[in-house]
């Protein structure tokens, strides 16, 4: 694992525990200095300034290589660069390919709009080890995502007033084992991102009940099904304070949006699954793999 090219060192991830040590870019080269295959993973959003942060002898070291196969990660389709600039990774890779993380967009015409081979990796829904409590051992807690929204304050601000015994915790400044304590505690958690994310799918391992807005671009069409996952932020705003009152009388209807919550993730993220498509993208036997 490398920061980016001549930018500031970083040399360990401090927020969870790891054993992966963090090298500089320039490292690389110093280091192999036979290699003729490379492979770089390079998150979506930062491949617009990737041609920035790498500098002439970078690029023509790339170019020297025998094989530069550089893949996107696609972790959020709204970070995804416009395929022009992806088309531009080709001046120092041969080959290129996008890895995705949400099966709503791991499709054939993803593929073929882009114009690369594309795989679908899914997450590691085993790595975290998350912990779990039943909801007669919970507190009343609601964890809230750290993500910008125009109408998140006016909906924190609303529960408050309607629910003022329910503490609201927005998750920063912790660790990944500190947050991984508190969602266990939690009754609750909503998220102000893209939705399916860790926020909302987390603290359904941890046996809470989560509260989120469909987003077409990363739910699938079934989680619409559930009750807590609202059509709009206006309709969660008119509707979370009763919905929290109503499912937290009956200790039956609580556990039951969680178990339908958690099996609809699992459907689409088994850990089996996840580590044949990584043993697979490896391989090279890719998802989608034709390109028009």
């Amino acid at each position: 694992m490398t920061s980016y090219p001549n930018q500031k060192t970083l040399l360990k991830y401090t927020k969870f525990e790891n054993d992966c040590n963090v090298y500089r870019f320039e490292q690389i080269k110093k280091y192999f200095t036979n290699l003729e295959n490379l492979m770089i993973h390079v998150p979506e959003y930062i491949v617009p300034n990737l041609f920035e942060y790498l500098d002439t002898k970078d690029i023509s070291w790339l170019k020297s290589l025998k094989n530069v196969h550089i893949n996107i990660l696609n972790q959020n389709i709204e970070l995804m660069p416009p395929v022009d600039i992806i088309h531009r990774l080709k001046e120092f890779s041969a080959f290129l390919t996008c890895t995705t993380a949400h099966e709503n967009y791991s499709t054939k015409k993803e593929q073929q709009r882009l114009g690369i081979p594309m795989h679908k990796l899914s997450v590691d829904s085993a790595k975290g080890g998350f912990y779990f409590k039943p909801y007669e051992h919970k507190e009343n807690i609601m964890a809230v995502s750290p993500d910008f929204h125009p109408m998140k304050q006016e909906i924190l601000k609303k529960i408050k007033k309607e629910i003022p015994g329910l503490k609201l915790k927005i998750i920063r400044n912790m660790t990944f084992e500190e947050y991984k304590k508190l969602i266990v505690r939690a009754k609750w958690s909503i998220t102000f991102g893209e939705g399916l994310d860790g926020y909302f799918s987390e603290p359904v391992f941890s046996g809470s009940v989560s509260f989120a807005v469909f987003n077409t671009k990363f739910f699938t069409p079934d989680f619409q099904d559930i009750e807590t996952v609202y059509d709009s932020f206006e309709d969660l705003l008119q509707n979370i304070c009763s919905d929290i009152k109503r499912i937290d009388n009956n200790k039956e209807t609580y556990e039951k949006i969680n178990k339908q919550t958690k099996t609809l993730i699992y459907k689409y993220y088994k850990q089996n699954e996840y580590l044949d498509n990584l043993k697979n993208f490896y391989l090279e036997k890719y998802t989608f793999s034709e390109v028009l």
